[in-house]
C-alpha cells in the first residue's frame, strides 16, 4: 500500500528548523518529488508548505514535456535526488499499477 496522505513529505519538511533544511539542501540531502498541481499547489498555504518540501508541481495530462517534468529531469541531470511514485496518485487499494512508458522519457 502507498502512502495516506498527499502531502507527507511537504508537510515533514516544512516544520522542520529553517537550519535543518538549509543544511540538508546544501549537501544534497533531499529530493525533488513530481506532485499533482490540483492537489499539492491548489491554494498559496499548501503550494508554499508543497514547495519547502521539494515537491515540483506537474499536471495529468500534459506528459513528460511540461515544466515540472522538465525540472526535474534537468535536477536528475545535475546529480539530484528524484523521488517520482509511479503510481501518479495515492493508491489506497493496494492494487499492482502498471507504470507509464511515458516516465522512461524522462530520463
Amino acid at each position: 500500500m502507498n502512502h495516506e496522505c498527499n502531502i507527507d513529505d511537504a508537510l515533514v519538511t516544512s516544520i522542520l528548523p529553517w537550519e535543518t533544511i538549509s543544511r540538508a539542501i546544501k549537501t544534497g540531502r533531499t529530493r525533488y518529488i513530481p506532485a499533482s498541481e490540483i492537489i499539492c499547489f491548489s491554494n498559496p498555504i499548501i503550494g508554499t508548505i508543497s514547495g519547502l518540501g521539494r515537491l515540483v508541481p506537474v499536471r495529468w495530462g500534459l506528459g513528460v514535456h511540461q515544466f515540472g517534468m522538465r525540472f526535474v529531469g534537468d535536477r536528475l541531470l545535475e546529480g539530484h535526488w528524484i523521488n517520482i511514485f509511479p503510481e501518479g496518485y495515492i493508491n489506497q487499494k493496494g492494487n499492482v499499477v502498471i507504470v507509464s512508458s511515458c516516465l522512461c522519457a524522462v530520463f
